[in-house]
């Protein structure tokens, strides 16, 4: 055994840090339910959906739902080169079974499914993950840009712009240390190789080359004709979610600048469940709807009522077809992909 092997962490110690982190999160979910149960009432709630038009309901399930995924599925395939590009229904497929992933598993491992599941003899799971990150930080900046704009002549809180500057600021700052450690990739990795020299040879191998993957995958930010059109891309789902969002504030007849309030309510969304608190981050999801529209004066009641219907249509038909995806072994084997690569 090398002198300078790192000590594996206990199973009891492993057990312990976990039972922490759950407890944590349990006790996180719990204040989320205590604050819903003592600010808002369920009878008024309830009242809000007798007033629901349902007609604006359809176009929704019919046309922009679908469209999203698609036009999401288009976006990041748009990001391989020519050569390790697998077909369109590959990358829809991760992309729904993430959006599963991230419900069940309380965490953000969505993502690292998605990866996993179009990785194979084209693509390496460090190229395909940080592929994975990098259409995350393009999708958030592009959002971020629209909300910049939307908000120009709008009256909301100062601390709305600083905290969408500081997120733009932040998005961009990580885009570029990654273009700077593709730039200078052999002294990155040299300088890994040599940080990695005191931990078990095989762990150390492992390590570099995922990172060489890293670095491979991070080559996309070189070509600016990828990343424009990936932008652009973005850019259109981005604008089919306003207008799911815009739909769903009509259906309810919310007393808000549709367009603005919906591209605010989308990033407060995106950037407010990043800590995952409970499953699908229900109540989590429902009370930052409610603080969303709470800048235009909107009741919590009523904003609260638009988050029960907004996660309710647009995300339980994913996990039931996600679902389905996973345990259909024939329609997995017709795509070359077995759903393990799921789970692994």
């Amino acid at each position: 055994m090398s002198l300078f092997a790192v000590e594996e962490p206990k199973p009891l110690e492993k057990s312990q840090a976990g039972l922490w982190k759950l407890l944590l999160r349990l006790a996180m979910f719990g204040v989320v339910l205590w604050f819903i149960a003592a600010h808002l009432d369920f009878r008024q709630i309830r009242d809000v959906f007798f007033h629901l038009r349902p007609g604006y309901l359809i176009p929704i399930l019919t046309v922009l739902m679908p469209l999203a995924i698609l036009l999401r599925g288009a976006k990041w395939r748009y990001l391989f080169s020519d050569q390790d590009r697998l077909p369109l229904r590959v990358y829809l497929r991760a992309y729904i079974t993430g959006v599963l992933a991230n419900a069940v598993l309380l965490s953000k491992f969505g993502d690292l499914v998605k990866a996993r599941s179009i990785c194979g003899s084209r693509v390496g799971y460090g190229q395909s993950l940080a592929l994975v990150a990098i259409d995350r930080l393009l999708e958030g900046l592009c959002l971020l840009m629209i909300f910049a704009v939307a908000i120009l002549n709008s009256s909301l809180p100062r601390w709305a712009y600083e905290l969408a500057l500081v997120a733009g600021l932040s998005s961009l700052g990580t885009l570029g240390i990654l273009r700077v450690m593709v730039h200078k990739r052999e002294p990155v990795l040299a300088m890994a190789h040599k940080s990695l020299a005191r931990i078990p040879l095989d762990i150390g191998k492992r390590l570099l080359g995922l990172l060489d993957c890293v670095l491979t995958g991070c080559e996309v930010l070189a070509n600016h004709r990828r990343v424009t059109g990936s932008l652009l891309y973005a850019l259109a789902v981005w604008a089919v979610d306003i207008t799911t969002v815009v739909f769903f504030l009509a259906a309810f007849s919310v007393p808000a600048p549709h367009v603005v309030s919906a591209v605010t309510l989308l990033v407060v969304l995106n950037f407010g469940i990043l800590v995952p608190i409970s499953p699908g981050s229900v109540g989590v999801y429902q009370l930052l709807c409610a603080a969303a529209l709470a800048l235009w004066g909107v009741d919590r009641q009523l904003g609260f009522a638009v988050g029960v219907a907004m996660q309710t249509v647009l995300f339980v038909p994913l996990y039931l077809v996600g679902l389905v995806l996973i345990l259909a072994p024939k329609w997995t084997a017709a795509t070359g992909y077995s759903s393990s690569a799921v789970v692994e």
